[in-house]
């Protein structure tokens, strides 16, 4: 409980979302162009219509044509290509 206070007076000083101090996935989806995850913990599956990622809570399961990792660094990956789906799996989504 105490945790959760100090988390909570951190992130409002700090003018970031609580979500991030408590490590949990955060994504953002660009058109459909681009998906960036934040807190990524392993990519599971990579092929060029296929992206499989897990995260702290789930399995992030993204689908599309000519996809591709731009980056992955520090947990945090960002897929490009044409995307077509992105789907939430409490467990295996392959």
């Amino acid at each position: 409980m105490k945790r959760e206070r100090f988390t909570k007076r951190l992130s409002d000083g700090a003018l970031l979302p609580e979500d991030i101090f408590l490590g949990s996935c955060v994504i953002n989806i660009i058109q459909n162009s681009e998906v960036s995850v934040e807190n990524c913990k392993a990519i599971l599956l990579y092929e060029s219509e296929r992206i499989h990622l897990k995260t702290p809570d789930f399995i992030l399961c993204i689908e599309g044509e000519n996809m591709t990792l731009k980056s992955y660094f520090c947990s945090h990956v960002t897929v490009k290509g044409r995307i077509k789906g992105v789907r939430l799996e409490e467990g295996k989504c392959l």
